[in-house]
């Protein structure tokens, strides 16, 4: 009888055993496929969804004549970009844009349809029509300040 049970206990072990290395064997294999063969794939990925390239213009003072009168100014111009994919409803989107900036809804709701990313609404110059657009909370709405030239 001791000598049955051990002859199983050691087949339970083998099988145990052989489990455990079918299983090391796979995670290896599959270290190997993500890290070996798929290298490049993974690291363009990795790039493209931590990389944003944006250009930073540079602040400009104001210009004064010889009386200290501003003869040009900075000020602060919103861009309000749309990323099609996040937005949900397209038509409300286009329809409060065009209202906005007195552009027809269906021509915003095309330019939204039709291409990935889009200006919605550029040269914004009033704080008070970007924090408007900014209550929306809309999804996939997202604004770059920037600053424009004024001149008298």
């Amino acid at each position: 009888m001791s000598n049955s049970n051990s002859v199983l206990s050691i087949s339970r072990v083998l099988v145990v055993f052989i489990i455990l290395l079918l299983f090391w064997i796979i995670v290896v294999g599959r270290l190997f496929q993500i890290q070996i063969i798929q290298h490049k794939e993974y690291i363009s990925k990795a790039k493209e969804q931590q990389s944003i390239k944006r250009i930073v213009s540079a602040r400009r003072g104001t210009i004064r004549d010889r009386n200290g009168v501003p003869l040009s100014v900075n000020v602060p111009a919103f861009t309000f970009y749309a990323i099609r994919d996040s937005i949900k409803n397209k038509s409300d989107v286009a329809i409060k844009f065009g209202n906005l900036q007195n552009i027809s809804p269906d021509k915003i709701k095309n330019r939204l349809l039709n291409n990935p990313l889009i200006v919605i609404a550029n040269k914004i110059y009033l704080k008070e029509e970007y924090s408007k657009i900014m209550s929306w909370k809309i999804p996939g709405i997202f604004a770059k300040t920037d600053s424009r030239r004024l001149s008298f």
